[in-house]
């Protein structure tokens, strides 16, 4: 415990390393383009419109609200998906800094979550205007959302410090991810309604897939003026093993890591 309590002070050191790591990478990422930081806008309308097109235009489901309750779902599994994508490959694209100056190596995934997090936030511009078109149900429980995103912070960081060891043990594991990430955005309430799962089966599912109370509390929260999934709970203690095992293998795992990027 002391030496993650250690590792926590020294990332906290090296904020100022974090802070240029993300700021070099956001203005990188948009060089270049016609339309800049604009895009982190556009993109996940663009996903949302897709989805739109393809179950309210094509099968004909979904309802009045779906764009809206599809946006409020997506912005943030696009926040982890970038999240957790990024972080397999970052000890290898930051090989050169690992290398030659030591720094505690978990502010490279630290820096891939905020990163997506700037860009989740900014999803909240055109989100706005959308809760109003359709008709948004605001309410006191719009407070909970401070709250449900730092949540959602807690437990991406934790899988994303994971798999960032991780896809230096198993170097297909990018393939593999991108696979099960799809299956688990389908098995997840982003597309359907959480009341569609039948109700015997409802307790399992809100247990094993911690994304539904996800998505169902931002939906609550957001669109619909309700209080956050009460399995939101599990999800926090979830997110906060997942910090302390992350952390503790990527202490352990330093001189491998170093050894093998």
């Amino acid at each position: 415990m002391s030496e993650i309590v250690k590792e926590i002070k020294s990332i906290y050191k090296n904020r100022a390393l974090i802070k240029y790591m993300i700021s070099a990478e956001l203005k990188g990422n948009y060089k270049g383009t016609v339309l800049g930081f604009l895009w982190m806008i556009l993109d996940p309308l663009f996903m949302m419109l897709v989805y739109v097109i393809l179950v309210s235009v094509i099968f004909q489901r979904g309802g009045p609200q779906f764009p809206i309750l599809l946006f409020s779902a997506l912005i943030g599994w696009r926040w982890f998906l970038q999240s957790s994508t990024n972080s397999l490959k970052t000890y290898i694209s930051n090989r050169n800094l690992i290398q030659s100056i030591n720094v505690p190596l978990a502010i490279f995934p630290i820096s891939k979550v905020l990163l997506s997090m700037i860009t989740f936030l900014a999803s909240f511009i055109p989100l706005i205007p959308l809760l109003l078109i359709f008709d948004a149900n605001f309410s006191i429980h719009l407070l909970w959302l401070p709250l449900i995103i730092i949540v959602q912070l807690i437990f991406t960081l934790g899988v994303s410090l994971i798999l960032s060891v991780a896809g230096i043990f198993f170097t297909d594991l990018q393939n593999i991810m991108n696979f099960v990430l799809k299956l688990w955005f389908y098995f997840s309430p982003a597309l359907y309604a959480i009341s569609l799962i039948p109700e015997k089966y409802i307790n399992y599912y809100m247990v094993v897939n911690p994304f539904a109370s996800l998505f169902n509390s931002y939906k609550n929260v957001l669109v619909y003026g309700k209080a956050p999934n009460e399995y939101l709970i599990l999800f926090a203690i979830e997110g906060l093993i997942f910090v302390f095992i992350g952390l503790k293998w990527v202490i352990k795992s330093r001189s491998f890591i170093v050894k093998n990027i």
